[in-house]
């Protein structure tokens, strides 16, 4: 058997092409690192461009570079103020922690024996006769 067809193999899509990896590697951040500071990193003769050719280039950069400084900023003030994790995360949790007590406590409810009287024991069936009385 062919080992290169038992492989199995994942293609991402990307806006400038598709890419196919082996399922197993695990360096796939890595790749797909490399792959979007490939697309960005064209190489340009900056002095062969006409004037507004090169001011597009230069505001194009400066934006990329903005963005990359933005977005680092904001994964810092979010590690830094702790809302990295999903908007609901503690609603859930919390939901969870109620249900897995009100579970518990049914669970004690039903070991425990009843403190009250059963009241189908206490149920008269005889009507009382005027003689009893």
């Amino acid at each position: 058997m062919n080992t290169e067809h038992s492989r199995k193999k994942k293609i991402l899509h990307f806006s400038d092409g598709i890419l196919e990896v082996d399922e197993d590697e695990t360096d796939l951040d890595s790749i797909i690192v490399e792959k979007t500071v490939n697309s960005f990193q064209e190489n340009i003769n900056i002095r062969a461009l006409p004037w507004l050719d090169w001011i597009l280039h230069m505001i194009s950069q400066a934006g990329y570079k903005i963005l990359a400084a933005c977005d680092y900023a904001g994964g810092a003030l979010a590690d830094f103020f702790e809302i990295t994790s999903p908007k609901y995360f503690l609603e859930m949790e919390a939901a969870k922690e109620m249900m897995k007590e009100e579970e518990d406590e049914q669970s004690v409810i039903a070991e425990k024996p009843s403190w009250q009287v059963n009241p189908m024991i206490d149920v008269i069936s005889q009507q009382p006769n005027i003689s009893n009385v």
